[in-house]
């Protein structure tokens, strides 16, 4: 008999405990220098909203699609959402869904200042940090098809998990 020849594609994606010290020493070299260098801006401040309906309709001014009909009107209870802004200026916002004990990172998206300050990078950061006397453990940052996305989203390869794709229709 031929052996099956698959199609599917074998990934990895990534996740973080939510500890500060663990995962500090084993995120990227690049992603803890993006980190400090945000951190040193003292004119970006990051905070915590419920995901109301102007919550979400600020988010998407900064989102690559406004219309993207994968993020709600409005966020459930047990959704995290975080906002970063630069003075007054909306920059980025982080959108974290739980499932169980870990939060898996929904939206996570920036202005193209937000992109030149490294937000996308303080805001993960930033919600490992708050969250890390909550009930959930890991941060689930995810995994992609795009070049671009799949290496940022490396940066956070703490722990890894496979994920099995079919191939991409492009």
């Amino acid at each position: 008999l031929d052996q099956y020849k698959g199609k599917d594609v074998l990934h990895e994606g990534f996740m973080m405990p939510i500890d500060p010290i663990y995962s500090w020493e084993r995120i990227s070299a690049t992603a803890r220098k993006k980190i400090r260098k945000a951190k040193s801006n003292r004119d970006i401040t990051i905070k915590r909203v419920d995901g109301s309906k102007k919550d979400i309709l600020d988010f998407r001014t900064i989102w690559f699609d406004p219309n993207d009909d994968t993020i709600p009107e409005i966020l459930d209870p047990e959704e995290i959402m975080y906002m970063a802004y630069l003075k007054d200026e909306l920059i980025g916002g982080l959108i974290l869904t739980p499932t169980g004990t870990n939060l898996y990172t929904h939206n996570l998206g920036s202005s193209l200042i937000g992109k030149k300050l490294n937000i996308t990078y303080l805001l993960l950061w930033h919600a490992l940090e708050d969250l890390k006397d909550s009930q959930y453990k890991f941060i689930d940052v995810g995994v992609s098809y795009r070049p671009n996305l799949y290496a940022f989203f490396k940066n956070w390869k703490v722990i890894t998990y496979p994920v099995i794709f079919k191939p991409p229709f492009i």
